[in-house]
């Protein structure tokens, strides 16, 4: 290579993988070789039990120990590892092909910032038999993948492909929080965001090599795991749209409301009906504003920690500081008094419900603003 730092660190996480850790390393090292590529092997191990820390260092892999538990954890600590400009990740059981390494590495070189493995045929990919269980290859990685692309625009057919290559530049530009296996998920969200150049090429997935040791992937743990980090980091899904349903429905039963005849009734003893108009617009109309203030606050979280890229978003503080907050929902309060003081019915609305919903207002608006400063408090970690 005529620079020298066009290097390949080739990180490769295990725990108990006595029986394929030795084959691992050895292609790995191979196809450093027969390509030419200067780099290194790191393998970073979780606390093996086994002889997998003896065969890959026999087999020449530079071997770290990573005490906290976790997929994420391991391939953390042999980032921080490695020397190489470049990264490439790939499990230990032998279920990747580790001679595909140079193909990986001649797109990096090109330009590339992140280069994703698919399994699926979907993406050109080969799935050999017995390689994948049934569950996770029509529907647990089909369905996820493609939440990932509708949510977080990921222009990959498999994310949770465990081979996979990027610059160590762009990785570094983000903080990674993840220690388990939504690790590979947040992993492509974030280089997908700070990246410019990427791609997805074919691959084969081999049936693994373990016959001793026992699969460190739950298919359910993990799955609602990853499930979760798509969802709590896109809060247009999770929050916005349902605060805009809400909304339209409270503005209906607002219409409703304002309809009502003006009736000199006490503490909201109309009837049946308008009673219970009164509720569903109060339900409707706090949970739609809260959803709201939730999806504020996510977002802002989900940018500072790199899951996103949202310009219009800045520091809640800024407009819901406690003082303010407080100050606001004063007058609130004291408007709540006056008008049920002087019984002032507005648009025809009974002037109780009008005095309960402003207190309610008023107290929301003082919890969100504490709120505000446990979100400021933990980005600031």
């Amino acid at each position: 290579m005529k620079n020298n730092y066009q290097n390949l660190s080739v990180i490769i996480p295990c725990l108990n993988e006595e029986d394929s850790i030795g084959i691992c390393v050895s292609k790995a090292i191979k196809a450093l070789e027969v390509d030419n590529i200067p780099g290194e092997v790191i393998v970073a191990d979780n606390g093996s039990t086994d002889t997998s820390v003896d065969i890959a260092e026999k087999n020449g892999a530079k071997v770290i120990k990573v005490s906290k538990k976790g997929y994420g954890s391991a391939i953390k600590e042999g980032i921080k590892a490695s020397s190489g400009e470049f990264i490439l990740f790939a499990d230990a059981d032998n279920s990747y092909d580790f001679n595909e390494v140079g193909k990986f590495y001649k797109e990096l070189v090109s330009g590339y910032d992140l280069i994703q493995g698919c399994r699926f045929p979907s993406g050109g990919g080969t799935i050999k038999k017995g390689a994948m269980p049934f569950s996770h290859r029509y529907f647990g990685t089909p369905i996820l993948s493609l939440l990932g692309r509708v949510f977080y625009k990921l222009p990959f057919n498999d994310i949770f492909c465990g081979m996979r290559a990027f610059r160590k530049e762009v990785y570094l530009k983000s903080e990674h929080i993840s220690d388990g296996m939504v690790f590979a998920i947040e992993n492509l969200i974030k280089i997908n965001n700070f990246g410019k150049k990427i791609k997805e090429i074919p691959i084969t997935l081999h049936k693994d090599n373990r016959i001793n040791t026992k699969k460190h992937l739950s298919t359910v743990k993990d799955g609602l795991r990853s499930l979760k980090l798509l969802l709590i980091f896109c809060p247009k899904y999770l929050y916005f749209f349902p605060s805009i349903v809400l909304c339209i429905i409270s503005i209906l039963y607002f219409l409703k409301i304002s309809a009502f005849e003006s009736t000199d009734t006490e503490l909201l003893l109309i009837n049946k009906f308008q009673l219970l108009t009164y509720i569903k617009f109060i339900l409707s109309f706090f949970t739609s504003y809260q959803l709201f203030m939730f999806g504020l606050f996510a977002t802002y979280l989900s940018n500072e920690l790199g899951f996103s890229k949202s310009k219009w978003v800045t520091n809640p503080r800024t407009f819901l500081k406690l003082e303010i907050s407080l100050f606001i929902s004063l007058i609130f309060f004291i408007m709540s008094i006056i008008i049920y003081v002087f019984e002032a019915n507005l648009f025809g609305i009974d002037y109780n419900f009008i005095s309960l919903f402003l207190i309610f207002f008023s107290f929301i608006n003082i919890f969100n603003s504490f709120l505000v400063s446990l979100v400021e408090l933990i980005s600031k970690k």
